[in-house]
């Protein structure tokens, strides 16, 4: 049986909110992805990987962002990996889709107020609790005919 683990209440993000996040020491290599959900605790991004995703742990920058009519973003928030699966089987050297959890690292009071604008204006509030049935927006592929 599925148990919530998490302290804070997580927000469906927008569509339309991305992320990127990199490792420090590469901070040229930018992987941008979709913002799925988010919390004052962390959040879960959906990428394109050629590789095996990041490890259990690891140190990453992140930068949230949404544009509507203005651009709205988190600035620079350090943050650990706590989970990253791939969601499709791929061939080996093929770009995978998946799936990143992250925890922000202790924020000074200026991040967190920027969190938590960034979570009023980008995301919306989830029905009830967390359990299964909501995580299937995690491996929804949304497509839409070109010029639409």
């Amino acid at each position: 049986m599925f148990q919530e683990r998490r302290v804070n209440e997580r927000f469906l993000a927008r569509d339309g909110t991305c992320g990127t996040f990199t490792l420090p020491r590469y901070s040229c290599h930018l992987l941008v992805g979709q913002v799925l959900d988010i919390s004052r605790g962390g959040f879960c991004i959906k990428y394109l990987s050629n590789g095996d995703g990041y490890r259990m742990d690891e140190s990453v920058l992140v930068n949230m962002f949404y544009g509507d009519r203005f651009i709205n973003s988190t600035r620079v928030i350090p943050c650990k990996v706590v989970r990253d699966v791939s969601v499709m089987n791929s061939p080996n050297g093929c770009l995978s889709i998946r799936k990143c959890g992250l925890k922000y690292y202790p924020m000074t009071r200026t991040q967190l107020d920027d969190l938590d604008h960034f979570i009023d204006v980008c995301s919306e509030k989830m029905e009830g609790k967390m359990n299964p049935a909501n995580l299937s927006h995690a491996i929804e592929f949304r497509s839409h005919p070109l010029g639409a």
